[in-house]
C-alpha cells in the first residue's frame, strides 16, 4: 500500500456507483471549479447529518487543506467515522493509515482487518511492477499521472514484488476502458486488471 484514495479517485468512485445525494453532487460540482470553500460547507452539513460520502470528501478537504486548513486529526476522525459507516473508499484509506502508521499508531492486523471490508468485486489496473520500491518510484518519476495510485506488495511465482494500482471500478469491464487511455509506453508495458480482494491478500482472480 502507502497511498490513499485520492479525491478524484472518489469521485469516480461516486459516479460508477451511482451517487446522486444532492449536497454531495453540488459539493462536487463546486469543487471540479475551485470552489473548495463552497464544497467544505455543502458537505460539512451532509455529514453531520451522517452521509457518508460527504463525511469521506470531507476528510479528503481536511488531508490536502483544500478550503479549510490541513488537519491531519481530523483527517483520521472523518475517516474513522466514514470507513465505520462501510464507505468503501474509506475502508482501504484507513487501512492504508494503520498499515503505515500516518495520523495512527502502526496496527498490521488492524490494516489487514480494514482493507478486507472493500468490496470484494472492486477492480483496479496494474500499471507496473518491481521488484522493489526503487522500481515503483522511478515509474513515478516517468509518470506523474499515477502518483495518487496504490502501491502494494504481491508474490508472483514465489518471487515478492510490488505492484502499481490505477484506479478503483466496480466491474471488470470498467477497468479494461481504461486500458487504452494509459501511456503508450505503460500499455506496451502489458497493464492488466486485478481484483481489489486479491491485492489485498484475499482469494481473487487476475487477468494477464
Amino acid at each position: 500500500m502507502g497511498s490513499r484514495l485520492p479525491i478524484l479517485g472518489v469521485l469516480a468512485w461516486l459516479v460508477v456507483s451511482g451517487v446522486q445525494a444532492d449536497p454531495v453532487s453540488d459539493g462536487l460540482t463546486a469543487w471540479r471549479a475551485g470552489g473548495y470553500g463552497g464544497a467544505q460547507r455543502l458537505w460539512q452539513v451532509a455529514g453531520e447529518a451522517g452521509d457518508a460520502q460527504a463525511m469521506f470528501l470531507l476528510s479528503e478537504l481536511d488531508s490536502h487543506g483544500k478550503g479549510v486548513p490541513a488537519d491531519l486529526d481530523k483527517t483520521v476522525l472523518w475517516h474513522k467515522a466514514t470507513a465505520e459507516a462501510g464507505h468503501p473508499p474509506a475502508c482501504y484509506n484507513l487501512g492504508d493509515r494503520y498499515l503505515n502508521g500516518s495520523g495512527v499508531a502502526r496496527d498490521p492486523a488492524l490494516a489487514t482487518d480494514w482493507l478486507r471490508r472493500q468490496p470484494p468485486e472492486g477492480y483496479t489496473v496494474q500499471v507496473f511492477a518491481s521488484p522493489g520500491l526503487a522500481g515503483v518510484t522511478r515509474f513515478l518519476g516517468d509518470y506523474r499521472c499515477f502518483r495518487q495510485g496504490a502501491v502494494y506488495p504481491f508474490n508472483k511465482t514465489g518471487q515478492n514484488r510490488q505492484g502499481m494500482g490505477y484506479g478503483q471500478f466496480v466491474s471488470r469491464d470498467d477497468a479494461r476502458a481504461v486500458l487504452s487511455g494509459l501511456p503508450v509506453m505503460v500499455q506496451r508495458g502489458g497493464p492488466w486488471v486485478r481484483q481489489l480482494k486479491e491485492v489485498i491478500g484475499l482469494p481473487g482472480d487476475a487477468e494477464g
